[in-house]
Formats: structure tokens, sequence, C-alpha cells
């Protein structure tokens, strides 16, 4: 297990993490821009079921919880801190620094294709904290899932 991780609560986070996840893809369903069209014809190839959904919102900097317990998780666990996007659903936030950058979005658009395909934000972000927590962000199965599908789409393969 990857250093400092084993101190995170994974039954108290999960609940806090859906709600905070839920409430973000609101905001971002709220206030984001439709994909553009090359995005969206990624969404498509990734096999998103409503595609046309998905809303982009650039953000300075990725949301932070508000709730402490699961500040210091993310802290803990070293995600969102200098995250160029981040998925919440059919939401996707990315920094302004990235906001050109095709392969990041078709990279979160693989996560939103996750959410859909493993039922909804409680049973994705379960396997993916409990990826996060017993090998890391890096070789964490849906992240290597996400940078592979999301570059080969980029580059007009199979996704």
């Amino acid at each position: 297990m990857p250093k400092g991780q084993e101190a995170v609560n994974f039954d108290g986070l999960l609940p806090a993490a859906v709600s905070w996840v839920v409430e973000l893809e609101g905001r971002v369903l709220r206030e984001g821009a439709p994909l553009g069209v090359e995005s969206l014809g990624h969404a498509r190839a990734l096999g998103i079921r409503q595609a046309e959904r998905v809303r982009v919102l650039v953000v300075e900097r990725m949301p932070r919880p508000a709730d402490p317990a699961l500040g210091g998780a993310c802290d803990e666990l070293g995600i969102l801190k200098g995250y160029g996007g981040l998925c919440v659903g059919y939401g996707i936030c990315i920094a302004g620094r990235d906001v050109s950058d095709l392969e990041l979005i078709a990279h979160e658009l693989v996560h939103t294709q996750q959410y859909e395909r493993m039922g909804g934000a409680a049973l994705f972000l379960r396997a993916y904290l409990e990826q996060l927590l017993l090998v890391g962000y890096h070789d964490a199965p849906l992240e290597v899932e996400a940078r592979k599908r999301g570059a080969e789409v980029c580059r007009g393969g199979r996704a």
C-alpha cells in the first residue's frame, strides 16, 4: 500500500465522496459548456451512451471538498492536487491551462464511460478509491484504462 494511505478510513470516506461528486456534477452540468465537435466524436467513439449530456467547466484550480475529513483524505491520497482534469459523472472540470488538451479531455471522457459502465457515482467511486488505496493513482486500473483509451481515441484508433 502506498505510503500514508493506510490511515484513510475508506468506509467513512465513501458516502462523503459520493455526495460531493453528485453535487459537483450538478454544478458542472448547470455551468459547463457542451463538448466541442472533436471531443463529442471522442465521447461517441468511447461508447458513452449520453455523450450529448457531458459538460465541461473550465476552472482556475480543481474544486476541493468542503468536508474536512474528505479534504484531508484527498490530501493523504494525493488526489486533486495538480490535476488538470476531474471527471464527476457527466461533468468534467478542466484547469484553464489545459483547456485545449484534447487527450486530457478524452482521458476524462473514459472516466465518464466508466461511471456509465459501472452504474453511477457510488459504484465507480468505490472501485476507484479502493484502487487508489491499494496501488496508488498511477497504477490504478481505472487510471491505466483512461490513459490508454484516451490516447487511442485521440490518435483515431479503436478506443
